[in-house]
């Protein structure tokens, strides 16, 4: 017969054997939860990739790419622009990775799940996912979906810092974009030929120089918009007549009036600027100012000059001597009008030294302005349009793009062509 301090013991053994089994419970769970929560990565950082794209403007993704190109092996960044589709590429040290890895470690990032299911199904919607490689050994952490905040702040901190890599620097035949016509009162404009001025905050009177409009400078012209640029000292406005089919570009020069000598100067050494040979090999080097150097030349001489500066004709000077001018040719310039040692007149044929094979890199490299195109052919025209760039697919996205110059200068080309095959 059990007695009272027989059930006293039970209980209290009993109450041991609870508490130890929640014990190994408790220890069980937290060496389980230890076995799964994930460790920093050990290796060496080979690649760390963010992205934002897709939905219903394919043009409108984000990039920020580190990583060893696969052919040369170097060191690469690759990040978005300011405009659709540009995408800057910078070689970089070992120590952008390094510190791409502390950024990693620091917001823990590696502690991500993966996928993250979002609570709100959106159609058509960009979506973004990151991920990054470690080797020896290898790993790979990577996220997507509605991710928590802690992943988000360490993206952005990556981001900011490859910024602050790239800088100020653009993508080739990219300028600023600037959207709205706010800050253009008072300013001064040119087509090349003519002379206008904004003096309010719109862009009106452009429009109706565009169409040869006299009369009431407030009404706008039904049909018609703009693009505006901005690349270092000059300013551009491109206006579209949708209704016409054609378009026109204006410069400013920070704003201030500039003379024909001015524009005319800068588009037609534009249009020369590069390096030439001639028949016998000799070397000619066309300058942005206007100016060239040639095999007897210690400096650049002035090639194209203006007696004054309301001068409508510059004067060309070809080795020393006066000339009458240049044409343009698929592959290269003709100087006219050189004199010859018998008192005649030759023409000297300059073929065009171009690494790329690009009749016209002028077209990929800055707006053309209505001087440049009058000074050319239908057929160079033609050629122009032709030799403008489409870049290649985006890894990042499936549509080929023209770059902001390139798709200005189609715009501008197609509407000169057009308007010459009319008239």
């Amino acid at each position: 017969m059990k007695t009272k301090n027989d059930f006293l013991f039970c209980i209290v053994f009993g109450l041991h054997v609870v508490i130890l089994l929640g014990v190994i419970a408790a220890l069980t769970f937290s060496v389980q939860m230890c076995a799964k929560s994930p460790k920093a990565p050990s290796g060496k950082l080979v690649n760390y990739l963010f992205s934002r794209g897709g939905g219903m403007n394919p043009m409108d993704y984000t990039v920020y790419n580190l990583r060893y190109d696969e052919k040369s092996g170097k060191p690469l960044l690759t990040i978005s622009g300011d405009c659709q589709g540009e995408e800057i590429t910078v070689e970089v040290g070992e120590e952008v990775f390094a510190h791409c890895r502390d950024l990693i470690i620091q917001h823990k990032m590696y502690r991500s799940k993966g996928y993250y299911e979002s609570s709100v199904e959106l159609l058509d919607a960009p979506s973004c996912s990151f991920s990054a490689f470690f080797e020896d050994p290898f790993e790979d952490i990577g996220g997507s979906g509605e991710m928590p905040d802690f992943l988000w702040e360490g993206i952005s901190d990556i981001n900011r810092y490859f910024k602050s890599i790239v800088g100020d620097r653009k993508a080739e035949g990219h300028v600023d974009r600037i959207y709205g016509a706010e800050g253009v009162t008072g300013m001064r404009w040119t087509d090349g030929i003519h002379h206008y001025t904004t003096a309010k905050e719109s862009v009106t009177e452009l429009k109706r120089a565009t169409r040869g409009l006299t009369g009431d400078g407030d009404t706008e012209p039904d049909q018609m918009g703009f693009s505006r640029f901005h690349d270092g000292d000059q300013h551009f406005v491109l206006i579209h007549d949708y209704q016409l089919d054609q378009a026109r570009l204006f410069y400013s020069f920070d704003g201030q009036d500039v003379t024909r000598e001015q524009m005319v100067r800068r588009q037609l050494a534009a249009l020369l600027c590069g390096t030439y040979t001639d028949g016998s090999g000799r070397q000619y080097v066309f300058t942005a100012d206007g100016s060239c150097q040639g095999p007897g030349d210690v400096a650049p001489q002035p090639f194209i000059v203006f007696r004054d500066g309301n001068s409508t004709k510059p004067q060309y000077r070809w080795e020393g001597k006066t000339v009458a001018g240049f044409k343009l040719t698929a592959d290269g310039a003709d100087i006219l009008g050189v004199p010859a040692t018998n008192g005649t007149k030759k023409t000297c044929h300059l073929k065009r030294v171009n690494e790329n094979n690009e009749i016209w890199p002028v077209v990929n490299e800055r707006f053309l302005s209505q001087p440049m195109m009058d000074a050319l052919s239908l057929e160079q025209l033609e050629q122009m349009l032709n030799s403008i760039r489409v870049r290649q697919d985006s890894p990042y996205n499936s549509m080929p793009w023209y770059t902001d110059i390139g798709g200005v200068n189609r715009e501008l080309l197609t509407s000169e062509i057009n308007k010459r095959k009319k008239n």
